[in-house]
C-alpha cells in the first residue's frame, strides 16, 4: 500500500497496488538484516497525490558527513527488533 502512515490501519488516500517484480539488495543478509531494502515494480502506476509522490534516488554515494533521511516501519534495534505501526523518520 502507498500513502500510508499507520501500517495496520486503513487510511484515507492510501493506494493499493499489486507487485510485478521484487528486487532485493544484492548484499542483503537475512541473519543480520544488513542491506534490508528492496525495489518493487508495481503492476499499475501510482496516482501522484498529497500522500503519494516520487522520491529522488541518489546516483552516487553521499559524501561523508552528509545528512541523509530514511523512513519506514522497520525495527529500531538489530538484529531481532520489532517494527511499529506508525512510520518513523530517521
Amino acid at each position: 500500500a502507498l500513502g500510508k502512515h499507520r501500517l495496520y490501519a486503513r487510511e484515507a488516500g492510501e493506494q493499493r497496488r499489486m507487485v510485478a517484480r521484487m528486487v532485493a539488495h544484492p548484499g542483503y543478509d537475512p541473519s543480520t538484516k544488513d542491506n534490508d531494502i528492496m525495489l518493487l515494480k508495481l503492476l499499475a502506476p501510482a496516482a501522484i497525490s498529497d500522500r503519494v509522490r516520487p522520491i529522488p534516488v541518489a546516483s552516487c554515494l553521499p559524501r561523508p558527513g552528509t545528512t541523509c533521511v530514511t523512513s519506514g516501519w522497520g525495527a529500531t534495534t538489530s538484529p531481532e527488533g520489532r517494527g511499529g505501526d506508525v512510520a518513523r523518520v530517521a
